[in-house]
């Protein structure tokens, strides 16, 4: 469950920074670090659920609390 939210997570932090950087080729528009925040939060995101799958695999082989 955790894993594909991790994966779609992922996708969306490289969809984002492909549309940046299309973004920039096509109109010389300045920079936005705004992006860069959606980015991040995304790959913390999906840290966090690799994470909690790995605790709830975990948890199901062994067997602990």
């Amino acid at each position: 469950m955790y894993i594909v939210s991790s994966v779609i997570c992922l996708i969306g932090a490289i969809i984002i920074r492909l549309y940046q950087d299309f973004l920039i080729s096509i109109s010389h528009v300045a920079y936005n670090a705004n992006h860069n925040v959606y980015i991040y939060l995304l790959f913390f995101l999906a840290v966090l659920f690799a994470v909690l799958e790995g605790k709830m695999y975990r948890t199901k082989k062994y067997n602990l609390p």
